[in-house]
């Protein structure tokens, strides 16, 4: 790494380097703001495990000390499933107890078995934890044990990924903050929840969907005030809530019930993933259409509509109401080209769908739609397939200004397959870079909450981030790709 800065993604073939220069001089630590060590693998680097472990890289003592150095300033800190073995005791406290600044904090994948015994043995000495983003991300292994020792201690947390872990219903209603809004949530795929009983009681949590008793104090400055005000700042706005429920439980009339809390609560949504619930149906969809007029992803891959059915396309065309409406996953419900292609031509504001693989096999690289205006004119519309070179387990169709730009996206996602051509001018000698132009909808497909932290990026999304936080390890888990 040839410098410092603010936002520091490390590499294991730099992490030396880099811990050197801290080293040097200890005044360096204190520019960090952001460690990323999410590229840190020994995947691609050509070497053995047991030469990755001979190595002067990282290890618990100089992870520790890496922290130690950085911790006057530092705000992010980014772990994974990469390192998991190299986060001891010592380094599990010193997170908790010597990080002072410290706002976001990911665990994402973590489940070494030794985690569990170090959870176990630590004691949080500060009360006030400056935590405003936690993920416990696909950490399978620990138990529900752990959250009840961490959540009394976050009274500024705002975004709180717990996707497929042991977290329960139990354990959230008593520990978690009764003071705080969270505006993320993910209870994605989390099979021990509990009952649908205890699940409605922790909607009205006044970290979720409840009032606080500030809230009621102000209420009435609030009506008395006739200025806008920021109230939707603290509202809940990125639920994902898939599968965390059997259809068998989440009946049709239970998820009336779900979406009658959160619109009264927080109609704020702009991201909800109701994945996996074949009990959803129009009725439901109306519901979203009317409450949540700032969504822009929605998710109800199993929705029980039939896209040749005029009357249940009457009930999708409903959704151009939603202005904001980016990204759509109905894929469990698309299975066949017309059916895909009735989807298109009746949303407006809709650019990317969800699709299955076994329907982007089947589809040309860049379709042709034709759409007919309110003047009566026909134009013409493209989709490209993204699908990672063929490589994905996700798989979405997403609309391109031109033949052009769908080459430059093309040429992006060769380079980020590793598949990049060096080619030289024949005439001048020059290297000749292909132009690339990046996708801006990603961050609307994630299953995984965005938990970077200040980082002073033009695209950068306040709630949904950008590929520059979907990349690596991360775009795995967060695209699942």
């Amino acid at each position: 790494m040839a410098s410092l800065t603010k936002t520091t993604k490390i590499a294991s073939f730099s992490f030396h380097k880099f811990l050197l220069n801290l080293l040097k001089s200890n005044e360096l630590g204190h520019y960090v703001e952001y460690l990323d060590f999410q590229e840190f693998t020994a995947v691609g680097l050509g070497k053995s495990v047991e030469s990755i472990f001979k190595i002067p890289n990282l290890t618990s003592v100089t992870l520790l000390k890496c922290l130690q150095l950085c911790s006057l300033n530092l705000k992010t800190l980014l772990l994974n499933e990469s390192i998991d073995s190299d986060i001891s005791f010592e380094v599990l406290d010193f997170i908790f107890n010597g990080l002072r600044n410290l706002k976001s904090l990911d665990f994402c994948g973590c489940s070494n078995e030794n985690l569990i015994t170090y959870f176990d043995r630590l004691t949080i000495n500060n009360e006030n934890l400056k935590l405003e983003k936690l993920s416990f991300h696909e950490c399978l292994h620990l138990p529900t044990t752990i959250y009840s020792k961490i959540l009394p201690f976050t009274p500024n947390l705002k975004r709180l990924d717990l996707s497929h872990t042991q977290i329960t219903l139990k354990t959230l209603n008593q520990f978690l903050n009764k003071n705080i809004r969270l505006t993320h949530l993910s209870l994605r795929k989390c099979s021990h929840l509990g009952t649908f009983t205890e699940f409605m009681r922790f909607l009205r949590h006044p970290a979720i969907c409840g009032t606080r008793e500030d809230d009621l104090e102000n209420e009435k400055d609030e009506k008395d005030n006739d200025k806008d005000d920021n109230s939707e700042k603290f509202q809940l706005r990125w639920l994902n809530i898939q599968q965390c429920f059997s259809s068998d439980v989440l009946t049709s009339e239970k998820l009336n019930n779900i979406l009658d809390i959160i619109a009264s609560e927080a109609p704020a949504l702009r991201y909800l993933n109701l994945n996996g619930f074949a009990n959803l149906n129009g009725e439901h969809v109306r519901k979203i259409t009317e409450s949540f007029k700032e969504l822009e992803s929605l998710n109800m891959s199993d929705v029980n509509l039939n896209f040749s059915d005029p009357h249940d396309l009457s009930i999708i065309k409903e959704l151009n109401a939603l202005k904001n409406l980016t990204f759509l996953d109905v894929s469990s419900s698309v299975w066949s080209f017309e059916k895909l292609k009735n989807i298109i031509t009746e949303l407006d504001s809709v650019q990317a769908i969800e699709i299955k693989p076994f329907l982007s096999d089947k589809l040309s690289h860049l379709l042709t739609f034709s759409r007919i205006g309110e003047s009566g004119e026909y134009s013409e519309e493209y989709w490209r397939a993204y699908n990672n070179k063929g490589t994905s387990r996700r798989c979405w169709i997403h609309k391109v200004k031109s033949v052009e730009e769908s080459i430059l996206i093309d040429n992006y996602e060769t380079e980020q397959a590793g598949g990049r051509l060096v080619e030289w001018d024949i005439n001048s000698g020059d290297l000749l870079l292909n132009k690339v132009k990046k996708v801006d909808w990603l961050g609307l497909a994630s299953v995984k909450i965005n938990c970077c932290e200040d980082i002073d990026y033009s695209l950068q999304d306040e709630d949904f981030g950008n590929d520059l936080c979907v990349r690596g390890l991360y775009k795995y888990y967060s695209l699942k790709v």
